[in-house]
C-alpha cells in the first residue's frame, strides 16, 4: 500500500469536521434555547453585537489565511538544493500587525461598551411602564414573586417554575438565592445574570409586542452548575399580551380554585406546599395554588400530564433525582388510591387561563 503524504492523511477527517461543525451550528436556530431568534430590546442588542464580532472575526480569519497560503505558495522551496531566502525580520509588517489589531481592539471595545450600557441601564421612558418581579432560586426550582400584584391574602403574587410577563412593558428582576448560586438565563428575551444567596442582583428587558390570544413561550434554565440537576432546573416564560396578563394575573390572584383538600394531601404534602385558600402553607416547595394550569412539573422535567404527575407522585426519585421531595415521599410511600386522589386534585387547581400543552 503506497505511503499517503501528512496532508493527505488529514484531508478527510479535516473535512469531515468541518461539514460537521456547520450541520451542527445550522440546526442552532430553531431550538427552544436558541439566542438566534431575539424576542426583546435587550437579546437583540446582544445578538447584534455578537453578530458584529462574529462578522469581523471572518473578515480577519479570511484576509490572514490568505496572506499564509500566499506565502506559503510563493516562498516554497522550489529546488531542493537551493537554500531559501533567509528573512529576518521586516519593520513594516511588525508596525502593521501591531496596530491593525489595537484598532480592531478598540473598535470591539466600543461597540461592547454601548451594548452593555444599553443592556444595563433601564431607559427613562420605562417609568411608569414597568413590571418589577422577584426571583428566587432554589435547588433545583424557580420561585416567581410579583410584588406589584397582590393575591388575596394581601401579599405578592406568588408563581413557581412559570413566569408571565406582558408584552411592551419593562420588566424589573431583582434575584437572590436561598442555598448556593444560580443562574437566571432566557436566551430569547434576556442575558445571563448569577443568582446568590446573601444577595440581590437585577437585570431588565422588555418582550417585543404580541397579540391577544397568541402568547410566546419562551424557555430559560439555570446557567450556572448549582449540583446533581442543575440540567433540570429550567423555567417557562409566557409572554402576555397585555389584555391576557391582566386576566391571567387577575385569575392567579385568587384563592384556589378547589380549597377541600384531599386526605391523602394533608398527611404528605400540608407541610411543604402552600395552596391559598386552605391550611396548607408549607414554604419549602413549590406554591400549588394554581398547579393545576402550568406546563410542566419538577421545573420543567417533564410535561404537566396525568401520567407524568402520577410518576413524580409514585417515585420522585426516578423523575428528578435527589430532589428535596424525596425526602418526604419515596418510592411506594404512597398507594395508588393516594396517588390517583392527588393526581385529581392537583388537576382540578386550573383556573382557566393556561399555556398548557404548548411548548
Amino acid at each position: 500500500m503506497p505511503n499517503r503524504s501528512p496532508a493527505k492523511a488529514l484531508l478527510r477527517p479535516t473535512a469531515t469536521l468541518l461539514l460537521g461543525s456547520v450541520v451542527l451550528a445550522a440546526c442552532g436556530q430553531k431550538t427552544p434555547q436558541t439566542t438566534l431568534n431575539p424576542a426583546s430590546e435587550s437579546t437583540r442588542a446582544i445578538y447584534n453585537l455578537s453578530e458584529l464580532l462574529f462578522w469581523l472575526g471572518v473578515v480577519v480569519f479570511l484576509i490572514v489565511q490568505t496572506w499564509l497560503i500566499v506565502s506559503i505558495i510563493k516562498y516554497r522551496q522550489k529546488d531542493s538544493s537551493q537554500v531559501p531566502t533567509q528573512i529576518h525580520g521586516n519593520t513594516k509588517v511588525e508596525i502593521a500587525w501591531t496596530i491593525v489589531p489595537a484598532i480592531i481592539a478598540i473598535v470591539i471595545f466600543v461597540f461592547t461598551f454601548d451594548t452593555i450600557r444599553k443592556i444595563e441601564f433601564m431607559p427613562d421612558e420605562a417609568a411608569g411602564n414597568t413590571l418589577n418581579v422577584k426571583v428566587i432560586g432554589h435547588q433545583w426550582w424557580w420561585e416567581f414573586q410579583y410584588p406589584d400584584i397582590k393575591d388575596a391574602n394581601g401579599k405578592p403574587l406568588v408563581t413557581a417554575n412559570e413566569l408571565w410577563i406582558p408584552s411592551g412593558s419593562y420588566i424589573d428582576v431583582k434575584m437572590t438565592s436561598v442555598d448556593v448560586i444560580h443562574d437566571f438565563w432566557i436566551p430569547g428575551l434576556a442575558g445571563k445574570r448569577d443568582v446568590m444567596p446573601n444577595r440581590e442582583s437585577g437585570l431588565w428587558f422588555k418582550a417585543d409586542d404580541v397579540a391577544d390570544g397568541a402568547p410566546g413561550v419562551f424557555w430559560g434554565q439555570c446557567a450556572e452548575y448549582c449540583g446533581g440537576q442543575h440540567a433540570y432546573m429550567k423555567m417557562r416564560v409566557v409572554v402576555a399580551s397585555p389584555a391576557d396578563f391582566q386576566k391571567w394575573s387577575t385569575e392567579q390572584s385568587q384563592v384556589a380554585v378547589n380549597t377541600t383538600l384531599p386526605e391523602s394531601f394533608t398527611k404528605n404534602c400540608i407541610g411543604c406546599h402552600v395552596v391559598r385558600g386552605t391550611n396548607a402553607a408549607g414554604i419549602t416547595g413549590p406554591d400549588l395554588t394554581h398547579f393545576g394550569g402550568r406546563m410542566t412539573i419538577a421545573a420543567g422535567t417533564v410535561d404537566n400530564t396525568r401520567e407524568h404527575l402520577y410518576a413524580w407522585l409514585d417515585d420522585p426519585d426516578a423523575v428528578k433525582r435527589g430532589n428535596i421531595m424525596t425526602t418526604a415521599i419515596k418510592a411506594d410511600t404512597l398507594t395508588e388510591a393516594e396517588i390517583n386522589e392527588l393526581v385529581d386534585y392537583l388537576e382540578s387547581l386550573n383556573p382557566g387561563t393556561s399555556v398548557k400543552g404548548q411548548q
